[in-house]
Formats: C-alpha cells, structure tokens, sequence
C-alpha cells in the first residue's frame, strides 16, 4: 500500500490501518497551518530498520522490540517534542496482549524520560492510536501533563490533541 502527500511524498504502509491513519494525519496537517510550521518532520518508521523500542513481553519473561508506526518531531519558542505512535486497527487488534505490554513499556519510558537531568528534547509521548471507520482512539503517556490526562483516559474523534503539544 502506498500513501502519497500533496508534495509527492510517497510513504509505505503495512496495512488498511495504517492507510486510514496516514491519510488523516496528512490532511490534519495540512489543514492547521501551525502544525504545518511546527511539524519539522514526520516520518513513517520502517519496520526492522527503523526506530526501535524495547518492552518486555510474554509475561516480563522475553525482551522484544517494537518499531513505531508513525514519529513526528515538533518544535516552538525553541522547545522540542517527540510523538511516537503505534497503529493498531480499532476493529480487531491482532494481538492485545502486545498491545498491553507496550502501554506499559510507554509509561516505564515517559516516566524515565521525565527523571532525566539533561534530555535533547523537551517532551515526549508515546500512544497507541487504535483506527476505526469513524474515529482514532490514543491511548498512552506524554510528559505534557495535559495530553497524558487525555491519553490515559483514551481520546477519540480525531487528532485535535496533537495541537496541544505545541503549548
């Protein structure tokens, strides 16, 4: 599957999900133009070989690596964020205990990140975006006391969230 922007960028994607979630977010940014300022790059992380994270799985027993779908680095007044999302389709996750265990991994990584002294970025989130027919539903964590208030209760209907970031 081949998702194309407006500026002729062509990104690959792994399934019906990630196609949804591509052209919402593509669309999302054009249309709000201090996202389109901010954004300064975004990027659909290649499976295998791009970002990596890893969690623990099979009940803490085994370490796994996980590789984002979707990374988007936003910058204002100087500040820096980091937006990493996984895409799962909202109709039937394949694997919900993954999908746990990366909720999990993405709190042990907010919180980490958090205690640091010195990061290169200011701000991080890591979610779960779960894609229906009608609506996107994030869960997970961020250091934006704001933003994790709504993903840890789930969002749904949209992307307007990510502009929240940008405060």
């Amino acid at each position: 599957n081949i998702i194309e922007t407006p500026e002729n960028n062509k990104y690959y994607t792994d399934s019906e999900a990630e196609n949804e979630f591509l052209s919402r977010i593509i669309n999302f940014i054009a249309d709000n133009d201090d996202l389109t300022e901010n954004i300064k790059i975004w990027t659909k992380n290649p499976v295998h070989d791009g970002i990596s994270y890893q969690y623990y799985s099979e009940n803490n027993i085994s370490v796994a690596n996980s590789y984002p779908d979707v990374l988007i680095a936003i910058e204002k007044d100087g500040k820096k964020h980091q937006l990493v999302i996984e895409i799962k389709s909202g109709i039937k996750d394949l694997d919900p205990k993954k999908s746990q265990d990366l909720l999990e991994a993405y709190k042990k990584y907010v919180d980490e990140f958090s205690n640091r002294l010195t990061n290169e970025i200011d701000s991080l989130t890591m979610t779960i975006c779960w894609v229906k027919e009608d609506s996107l539903i994030f869960k997970g964590n961020s250091t934006n006391e704001e933003v994790d208030k709504l993903l840890s209760s789930g969002i749904t209907k949209g992307l307007g969230w990510i502009r929240k970031l940008l405060k």
